[in-house]
């Protein structure tokens, strides 16, 4: 089973995913946060590596890409306004969940996309203002229906979080004062505007990580 978390930046993803990860050990029961491994297992950099080669010349996911930039077309030539991506970074970053979601979903435990589709269409709204009916034409355009835990989170919380971890490994670390919070504000309302237009279920921040994680638990049956 795949399952991916949905959330602002600071909100507790990695971390949540890592104690579900933790208790489902315990009881010797396979959970894997496969985009976190990929960022610090070399044998995972490895595999992803593989992997992204085989969806850029798989005539299946060859066509689900083109079928993703029909559907942001008029935002192609964009450029993010929050970092030096064009849309199509998180297109193909679609395009390899879609793989993840196939491959890992026919094999048995739970494995965790904590950057999945739905973060990545977040990750679109705040950076090229989309309109959403072009969000609802990506989900369409998949067919299948993710299966997403949002992970709701102030702003103040998730701003405090960033600040505190103090890590310099990607765009949103090097935001600082106001750039930050206006950054974290527009993606709070694209995670929202996600949200309204899939399936998921809702977890709170404020609660006890031991909370949430039972929570997914009975979610899913695990």
């Amino acid at each position: 089973m795949v399952i991916e978390l949905l959330g602002i930046p600071g909100s507790g993803k990695t971390f949540l995913s890592s104690e579900l990860e933790c208790q489902l050990s315990k009881e010797r029961k396979k959970c894997c946060n496969l985009i976190e491994r990929s960022r610090n297992d070399f044998r995972y950099k490895v595999l992803f590596r593989l992997y992204k080669g085989y969806v850029r010349i798989n005539p299946t996911y060859k066509n689900i890409k083109k079928t993703l930039c029909d559907c942001v077309k008029n935002y192609a030539d964009m450029n993010a306004k929050y970092n030096t991506c064009k849309i199509d970074t998180y297109l193909n970053a679609i395009v390899l969940d879609t793989f993840l979601y196939r491959s890992y979903g026919k094999k048995r435990g739970l494995y965790v996309l904590d950057e999945g589709i739905a973060q990545q269409c977040a990750n679109i709204i705040t950076n090229f203002s989309v309109k959403p009916d072009v969000i609802s034409s990506i989900f369409e355009s998949l067919n299948f229906n993710p299966t997403v835990v949002y992970l709701e989170c102030g702003v103040e919380i998730s701003y405090s979080s960033i600040k505190e971890r103090n890590r310099h490994v990607c765009y949103i670390d090097e935001l600082d004062g106001e750039q930050l919070e206006e950054f974290l504000s527009s993606y709070k309302n694209a995670c929202d505007q996600v949200g309204q237009r899939i399936s998921k279920m809702t977890l709170n921040r404020n609660e006890d990580v031991s909370h949430n994680v039972n929570a997914i638990r009975n979610y899913l049956k695990v």
